[in-house]
């Protein structure tokens, strides 16, 4: 049986419900939302525990708790090292799923450690677990030329946008098995081969 930390990264309340820097939040969502759909599996409601959103799902005899940080951003790490500490997990069971401006809209990539490249709510993670957990990297693109970057990602996503991260993450939820094995190249064959024709 193993425990896994599933922690989208966002800021609370309705007016950052649909900006880029809340990525994160719309892709576990939809996680846990399709993989009760589709797996049968069994979840709870969102109930708010160590100043985070909280939610669970079992998939056999392992476990996924699900996180959306109720903290702004810049202080996500604090909520999730109440988490990781009360459940005892390991940062290679924590994956953290958030906006990154360095990658196109709708594309994806995993990794593992790094730099925060001037992410908030990475460097408050780093600050308070190390950088050892694993990366979900949801691309947002960058804003045009003269654009500030901080007014970007908190500004509001167009509507295909926040569909092609829905659609994303039902395809992680679809192959969950290898994310959870940290088959990542697989799991990145299967997003890419897929993904055009689910959008089509």
């Amino acid at each position: 049986m193993s425990t896994f930390l599933f922690v989208g990264l966002g800021n609370y309340g309705i007016k950052y419900e649909k900006t880029f820097h809340n990525a994160g939040f719309i892709c576990v969502e939809q996680i846990l939302i399709n993989s009760v759909k589709s797996l049968n599996a069994t979840s709870n409601h969102w109930v708010e525990k160590y100043s985070g959103l909280y939610n669970s799902l079992a998939i056999g005899s392992d476990k996924i708790l699900f996180i959306k940080p109720q903290t702004y951003m810049n202080n996500s790490g604090s909520c999730v090292t109440q988490f990781k500490n009360f459940f005892k997990i390991d940062n290679d069971n924590i994956f953290i799923f958030h906006d990154d401006i360095d990658l196109k809209p709708a594309q994806i990539k995993f990794k593992k450690g790094g730099g925060h490249a001037g992410h908030n709510g990475l460097k408050s993670l780093d600050a308070h677990i190390g950088n050892d957990y694993h990366r979900i990297r949801i691309g947002v693109g960058r804003p045009s030329e003269g654009f500030d970057v901080a007014n970007f990602v908190l500004s509001q996503m167009k509507e295909s946008e926040i569909y092609a991260i829905e659609r994303i993450s039902n395809l992680i939820s679809n192959n969950l098995i290898f994310l959870l094995e940290k088959k990542f190249s697989l799991l990145q064959e299967k997003i890419n081969s897929n993904f055009w024709s689910l959008m089509s």
